[in-house]
């Protein structure tokens, strides 16, 4: 093999390996984006459960809104990215199939909040996101 070619092949490798750790670097961001988002939906739904308040209008959206994020959470922890990771615990990586019954849990009980007709329903769905995020991050994320 001459140099050049040499050359092209170590240029080609460094860039792929750089492009596929930025990959992963920007799934972390993206994990990190998508949780802020949820809690600045969750946030409103807090209150209005606290206040023992219903607002149909801001339950549907607030709750519609951390459904679709949930969602998105769906591929943003691919093989690897766990290396870039401090805030999560491996788990999700070994019990792949636990974590994504987690979340599909969150998706159903956020969409229970979108669809919630009244206060009780809401807040019986809202205890059963609360419970079920708390249940995933004990388990799946290492928080600090």
């Amino acid at each position: 093999m001459n140099c050049r070619r040499a050359g092209a092949i170590a240029i080609a490798l460094t860039m792929s390996v750089a492009v596929a750790g930025s990959g992963l670097a920007s799934a972390h961001n993206e994990r990190e984006a998508v949780m802020k988002h949820i809690k600045r939906a969750w946030r409103p739904l807090l209150a209005m459960s606290k206040a023992d308040s219903f607002d149909p209008a801001e339950a549907s959206e607030r709750g519609q809104e951390i459904a679709d994020q949930l969602q998105r959470f769906k591929d943003l922890f691919p093989a690897g990215s766990e290396q870039e990771d401090d805030q999560t615990k491996p788990t999700i990586w070994t019990d792949r199939a636990g974590f994504e019954a987690a979340r599909n849990e969150a998706v159903t009980a956020a969409l229970a909040i979108a669809q919630a007709g009244d206060g009780a329903t809401f807040q019986t769905a809202y205890k059963s996101l609360s419970a079920t995020c708390t249940a995933c991050h004990d388990k799946y994320a290492d928080l600090k």
